[in-house]
């Protein structure tokens, strides 16, 4: 048996991508995602012929799991994930079996060891996608040796695709200062939100009036992908004409959106490289009251690595937006950056990561 999950709210990442590739093969293994039921991505895999999809928190998603050869995670804190509530899983960790993998819902390029650390999870495999990446989960906080850091991709990127191009995607991450992460499922909704200086950054950016006539003229619309954490914040916005507001958490389809979307306006949001694996534009916006809550990269610098313009004004964000929609390309500078970024520049990724898997599960005297 082995395990997926990513969200358990919501498909579409890593882990589901890795399960797709696995569970069509006659392996002798039982594939297992986990995902609610009630979703979007519950249906979509049952329409498309998958089975054993666990539900989150069932009795049979913790037999599983005390069952399990391996978990392929994309979130760390795995016992939670799989079934085992915070006051009673002390009784049962020791019976985990299972060794852990781990494809990272985003790139590890922020300095993240708490999060993203060997510790973490015992994680005994790290796949990753850049060798900058490579480089930050070599570094001396996250523990890992080098045999343990596979550089082969990772599986959501398999599904996105250069499609219709007819919207610009407003993509900001959250900030821990604003309201901290929460147990999954609590709700994160805040009534003094719109006094935070995020809410007025970005509500008067989807209301700039340069934008929304720039986009208007050129047959474009704004979707504004407002971050999980912040996404039970969605009523306190009252887009303009031509903007949607979009629950990161319920509502967006990452891969879709980024597959149509023109352009990206962003901060530091991790999809900014899966933005980037596409070659299309990025613009970046840095304004001065929302640092970022991440300590530096120690492997990336956005004055020397970023894909697209950085910029701390919000005029200057509109007109090269609208630049970047008209111009249809990244520069050559900001193209030749992604193309020095990425390990690979394919549809394989996932299946890479499934061969290295079968490969590393099989004694040494079985190996082919």
């Amino acid at each position: 048996i082995w395990l997926y999950y990513d969200k358990l709210y919501k498909g579409g990442d890593n882990g589901e991508y890795l399960f797709r590739q696995a569970a069509k093969r006659a392996d002798g293994i039982t594939h297992c995602y986990v995902i609610d039921h009630s979703t979007r991505y519950y249906r979509r895999l049952r329409r498309d012929g998958y089975r054993h999809l666990l539900r989150p928190n069932s009795l049979w998603l913790r037999l599983h799991t005390l069952n399990a050869e391996q978990f392929c995670v994309t979130h760390r804190n795995k016992l939670r994930y799989l079934g085992f509530k915070v006051h009673g899983r002390q009784f049962f960790a020791n019976l985990v079996r299972a060794k852990t993998v781990a494809t990272s819902h985003g790139l590890v390029i922020d300095h993240v060891p708490k999060s993203a650390g060997q510790q973490r999870d015992n994680a005994v495999l790290h796949f990753c996608a850049s060798p900058r990446e490579r480089d930050a989960l070599l570094l001396p906080d996250y523990g890992f040796a080098a045999a343990n850091v596979k550089l082969l991709g990772i599986p959501r990127f398999d599904g996105l695709r250069d499609e219709q191009r007819d919207f610009v995607l407003l993509a900001p991450t959250w900030r821990v200062g604003v309201l901290p992460p929460m147990a999954e499922g609590d709700d994160r909704y805040l009534d003094t939100f719109p006094e935070t200086a995020y809410f007025q950054t970005f509500n008067a950016l989807i209301h700039h009036p340069a934008l929304l006539d720039g986009l208007a003229r050129r047959g474009r619309r704004l979707k504004f992908l407002l971050h999980p954490v912040f996404a039970a914040n969605k009523p306190h916005f009252q887009p303009p004409p031509g903007v949607d507001v979009i629950r990161g958490d319920t509502e967006a389809d990452y891969v879709e959106l980024m597959s149509r979307a023109a352009v990206m306006v962003t901060d530091y949001s991790g999809i900014q490289y899966d933005f980037a694996y596409l070659r299309k534009p990025l613009v970046y916006y840095h304004p001065p009251e929302l640092p970022h809550h991440y300590k530096p990269s120690q492997v990336f610098s956005y004055d020397e690595d970023a894909f697209g313009p950085v910029l701390t004004n919000p005029d200057d964000v509109v007109a090269e937006a609208l630049a970047a929609v008209d111009r249809g390309e990244p520069t050559a500078e900001h193209r030749a950056r992604m193309n020095a970024f990425f390990a690979f520049d394919d549809r394989g990724n996932a299946e890479r990561i499934y061969q290295a898997l079968i490969a590393s599960s099989q004694p040494a005297g079985r190996r082919s």
